[in-house]
């Protein structure tokens, strides 16, 4: 019997409203989630494994930004699909200009979520 294949995903955030909305939604479409709290540990995560996703709460969390926007010029995950996560102070158009395929704007709901990743994932 073949076993469907899981995703791997990387979100780095503090936030723990974020996490405990994104994690079960990602988790109902076998999206498995690594939470890693801060900009600096999640890029040297990012150097050393490879993941098919990659969430990144830009605003709210310092380097932030940096982590996006270098995600592209990674070896290992360069071809990850990237979603930034706003909350007011990056716009959406700045979010793509650095490399986000998909933007999520705080406060993240289920039903947003949900739809995000369900259109990620034929992408």
């Amino acid at each position: 019997m073949i076993t469907p294949m899981t995703l791997e995903s990387l979100l780095v955030t503090r936030d723990q409203q974020v996490i405990g909305v994104l994690r079960p939604a990602m988790e109902k479409l076998s999206i498995d989630v690594e939470v890693c709290r801060g900009a600096r540990s999640g890029n040297e995560i990012l150097q050393s494994e490879k993941f098919d996703a990659v969430i990144v709460d830009c605003d709210d969390l310092e380097g932030g930004l940096d982590l996006l926007q270098g995600l592209r010029k990674s070896i290992s995950n360069k071809n990850s699909v990237s979603f930034a996560i706003l909350n007011g102070s990056t716009t959406t158009q700045a979010a793509f200009d650095m490399g986000a395929q998909f933007v999520l704007q705080k406060p993240i709901s289920q039903v947003n979520a949900t739809r995000c990743f369900s259109a990620a994932l034929s992408f």
